[in-house]
Protein backbone atom coordinates (compact mmCIF):
# COMPACT_ATOMS: atom_id res chain seq x y z
CA UNK A 1 0.00 0.00 0.00
CA UNK A 2 1.31 3.35 -0.89
CA UNK A 3 2.55 5.43 2.12
CA UNK A 4 1.11 8.52 1.34
CA UNK A 5 -2.19 7.91 -0.51
CA UNK A 6 -5.07 10.42 -0.48
CA UNK A 7 -7.19 6.91 -1.20
CA UNK A 8 -9.62 7.25 1.99
CA UNK A 9 -10.35 3.59 1.93
CA UNK A 10 -6.51 2.76 1.53
CA UNK A 11 -6.00 4.84 4.17
CA UNK A 12 -8.79 3.68 6.51
CA UNK A 13 -7.09 0.01 5.43
CA UNK A 14 -3.61 0.47 7.00
CA UNK A 15 -5.27 2.39 10.13
CA UNK A 16 -7.74 -1.40 10.56
CA UNK A 17 -5.25 -3.76 9.19
CA UNK A 18 -3.72 -4.85 13.16
CA UNK A 19 -7.23 -5.95 13.95
CA UNK A 20 -7.59 -7.28 10.78
CA UNK A 21 -5.13 -9.56 11.14
CA UNK A 22 -6.27 -11.37 14.20
CA UNK A 23 -9.47 -12.54 12.46
CA UNK A 24 -9.89 -16.20 12.42
CA UNK A 25 -12.92 -15.92 9.99
CA UNK A 26 -14.67 -12.81 8.35
CA UNK A 27 -18.09 -11.62 6.95
CA UNK A 28 -18.41 -8.49 4.86
CA UNK A 29 -21.50 -7.03 4.28
CA UNK A 30 -21.86 -4.79 1.34
CA UNK A 31 -24.62 -3.32 -1.25
CA UNK A 32 -25.48 -2.87 -4.50
CA UNK A 33 -26.38 0.49 -5.91
CA UNK A 34 -28.88 -0.91 -7.96
CA UNK A 35 -31.37 -4.26 -8.31
CA UNK A 36 -28.90 -7.67 -7.87
CA UNK A 37 -30.85 -9.47 -5.18
CA UNK A 38 -29.41 -10.79 -2.13
CA UNK A 39 -25.91 -12.68 -2.66
CA UNK A 40 -23.17 -14.40 -1.02
CA UNK A 41 -19.77 -14.11 -2.68
CA UNK A 42 -16.06 -16.06 -1.79
CA UNK A 43 -13.75 -13.71 -0.83
CA UNK A 44 -10.68 -16.19 0.07
CA UNK A 45 -10.29 -19.36 2.03
CA UNK A 46 -10.56 -22.82 0.72
CA UNK A 47 -13.41 -24.02 -1.18
CA UNK A 48 -15.26 -26.58 1.07
CA UNK A 49 -15.25 -24.51 3.88
CA UNK A 50 -16.36 -21.37 2.39
CA UNK A 51 -19.27 -23.69 0.85
CA UNK A 52 -20.22 -24.67 4.40
CA UNK A 53 -20.40 -21.42 5.67
CA UNK A 54 -22.59 -20.07 2.37
CA UNK A 55 -25.15 -22.69 2.86
CA UNK A 56 -25.84 -21.35 6.35
CA UNK A 57 -26.78 -18.19 5.15
CA UNK A 58 -30.29 -16.91 3.55
CA UNK A 59 -29.36 -15.92 0.42
CA UNK A 60 -30.22 -17.80 -2.43
CA UNK A 61 -27.16 -17.20 -4.78
CA UNK A 62 -23.62 -17.79 -4.20
CA UNK A 63 -21.14 -16.28 -6.50
CA UNK A 64 -17.56 -17.84 -6.56
CA UNK A 65 -14.15 -16.63 -8.44
CA UNK A 66 -14.73 -13.22 -8.33
CA UNK A 67 -11.83 -12.24 -6.13
CA UNK A 68 -9.66 -14.07 -8.81
CA UNK A 69 -10.89 -11.95 -11.56
CA UNK A 70 -11.71 -8.55 -10.41
CA UNK A 71 -9.18 -5.37 -10.26
CA UNK A 72 -7.52 -5.80 -6.96
CA UNK A 73 -8.61 -7.05 -3.62
CA UNK A 74 -11.75 -6.11 -1.78
CA UNK A 75 -11.50 -4.87 1.76
CA UNK A 76 -12.48 -8.66 3.08
CA UNK A 77 -9.64 -9.76 2.01
CA UNK A 78 -7.28 -8.29 4.18
CA UNK A 79 -9.35 -10.15 6.97
CA UNK A 80 -6.83 -12.43 9.17
CA UNK A 81 -3.73 -10.50 7.03
CA UNK A 82 -2.78 -10.95 3.21
CA UNK A 83 -0.84 -14.10 4.60
CA UNK A 84 -3.13 -16.16 6.30
CA UNK A 85 -5.60 -18.08 4.28
CA UNK A 86 -8.61 -17.93 6.81
CA UNK A 87 -12.50 -18.01 5.15
CA UNK A 88 -13.86 -14.78 4.42
CA UNK A 89 -17.24 -14.47 2.35
CA UNK A 90 -18.77 -11.12 2.03
CA UNK A 91 -22.66 -10.56 1.79
CA UNK A 92 -24.47 -8.56 -0.78
CA UNK A 93 -27.85 -7.00 0.41
CA UNK A 94 -29.61 -6.60 -2.72
CA UNK A 95 -29.79 -2.72 -2.92
CA UNK A 96 -27.72 -0.10 -1.22
CA UNK A 97 -29.70 2.39 1.67
CA UNK A 98 -32.81 0.29 2.08
CA UNK A 99 -34.80 -1.00 4.44
CA UNK A 100 -34.87 -4.43 3.17
CA UNK A 101 -31.21 -4.33 2.61
CA UNK A 102 -31.11 -2.93 6.58
CA UNK A 103 -33.15 -6.24 7.97
CA UNK A 104 -30.92 -8.43 5.46
CA UNK A 105 -27.87 -7.51 6.59
CA UNK A 106 -28.80 -8.33 10.35
CA UNK A 107 -30.19 -11.85 9.42
CA UNK A 108 -27.31 -12.63 7.61
CA UNK A 109 -24.95 -11.21 10.17
CA UNK A 110 -27.18 -13.95 12.86
CA UNK A 111 -26.89 -16.77 9.66
CA UNK A 112 -23.09 -16.19 10.03
CA UNK A 113 -22.76 -15.90 13.55
CA UNK A 114 -24.95 -18.60 14.77
CA UNK A 115 -25.76 -21.31 12.26
CA UNK A 116 -28.48 -23.36 12.50
CA UNK A 117 -29.39 -24.71 9.30
CA UNK A 118 -28.96 -25.18 5.32
CA UNK A 119 -30.31 -23.19 2.70
CA UNK A 120 -29.96 -24.05 -0.67
CA UNK A 121 -28.08 -21.66 -2.99
CA UNK A 122 -27.87 -21.36 -6.72
CA UNK A 123 -23.89 -20.89 -7.74
CA UNK A 124 -22.11 -18.54 -10.63
CA UNK A 125 -18.72 -18.99 -11.29
CA UNK A 126 -17.24 -15.89 -12.35
CA UNK A 127 -14.89 -16.34 -15.24
CA UNK A 128 -14.25 -12.96 -16.84
CA UNK A 129 -14.77 -9.28 -16.22
CA UNK A 130 -15.29 -6.62 -18.87
CA UNK A 131 -13.22 -3.81 -19.04
CA UNK A 132 -13.36 -0.80 -20.97
CA UNK A 133 -10.02 0.24 -23.29
CA UNK A 134 -10.97 3.81 -22.90
CA UNK A 135 -13.76 6.31 -22.57
CA UNK A 136 -14.61 6.26 -26.03
CA UNK A 137 -15.99 2.57 -25.50
CA UNK A 138 -19.98 2.16 -24.31
CA UNK A 139 -22.48 -0.19 -23.60
CA UNK A 140 -24.81 -0.96 -26.32
CA UNK A 141 -27.24 -1.19 -23.11
CA UNK A 142 -28.12 -1.02 -19.56
CA UNK A 143 -27.22 -4.86 -18.24
CA UNK A 144 -29.27 -5.80 -16.10
CA UNK A 145 -27.91 -8.22 -13.01
CA UNK A 146 -28.48 -11.81 -13.62
CA UNK A 147 -29.57 -10.73 -17.52
CA UNK A 148 -28.57 -13.72 -19.85
CA UNK A 149 -26.23 -13.07 -22.36
CA UNK A 150 -25.33 -15.31 -25.45
CA UNK A 151 -21.90 -15.84 -27.30
CA UNK A 152 -21.51 -13.41 -29.28
CA UNK A 153 -23.82 -10.86 -28.19
CA UNK A 154 -22.19 -7.79 -28.18
CA UNK A 155 -20.60 -5.97 -25.03
CA UNK A 156 -19.14 -2.57 -25.64
CA UNK A 157 -18.16 -0.83 -28.81
CA UNK A 158 -16.65 2.44 -29.80
CA UNK A 159 -17.73 2.36 -33.30
CA UNK A 160 -15.07 0.80 -34.71
CA UNK A 161 -13.73 -2.03 -32.41
CA UNK A 162 -16.32 -4.43 -30.57
CA UNK A 163 -16.52 -6.51 -27.51
CA UNK A 164 -18.83 -9.86 -27.38
CA UNK A 165 -19.49 -12.42 -25.33
CA UNK A 166 -17.26 -15.15 -25.55
CA UNK A 167 -19.99 -17.90 -24.75
CA UNK A 168 -23.35 -18.20 -23.22
CA UNK A 169 -23.11 -16.71 -19.52
CA UNK A 170 -25.00 -13.98 -17.56
CA UNK A 171 -24.31 -10.34 -16.58
CA UNK A 172 -23.20 -9.88 -12.75
CA UNK A 173 -22.67 -6.13 -11.06
CA UNK A 174 -23.73 -4.30 -13.62
CA UNK A 175 -23.62 -0.19 -13.75
CA UNK A 176 -26.62 2.13 -14.07
CA UNK A 177 -25.34 4.12 -17.58
CA UNK A 178 -24.18 3.11 -20.68
CA UNK A 179 -21.10 5.64 -21.19
CA UNK A 180 -18.81 6.96 -18.78
CA UNK A 181 -16.77 10.25 -19.67
CA UNK A 182 -14.17 10.57 -16.47
CA UNK A 183 -12.01 7.89 -16.73
CA UNK A 184 -11.84 7.54 -13.03
CA UNK A 185 -15.33 5.57 -13.42
CA UNK A 186 -13.16 3.03 -15.90
CA UNK A 187 -10.73 1.96 -12.88
CA UNK A 188 -13.20 -0.56 -11.94
CA UNK A 189 -15.10 -3.33 -13.93
CA UNK A 190 -17.95 -2.27 -16.48
CA UNK A 191 -19.51 -6.15 -15.80
CA UNK A 192 -18.48 -9.24 -14.50
CA UNK A 193 -19.57 -12.47 -16.62
CA UNK A 194 -20.22 -15.86 -14.96
CA UNK A 195 -21.96 -19.36 -16.11
CA UNK A 196 -24.38 -20.93 -13.77
CA UNK A 197 -23.28 -24.16 -12.13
Amino acid sequence: LKEKSSNYEIRRIKQLYPWFCEATVGLDIHALPKPGGVMVLDIKGKARELKKISETIRAPIRIVNVTEVQTGVPLGFFYGGLENDISVIEVETARNLTKAGGKTAVSTTMDFLFPSKKYKEETYTVFEALRFPDISFRLPKVFRNFEKIAEGQLLATNGTTVIRAPKDCFALFTRKRKRYTDPKDLMTEVLFLATKG
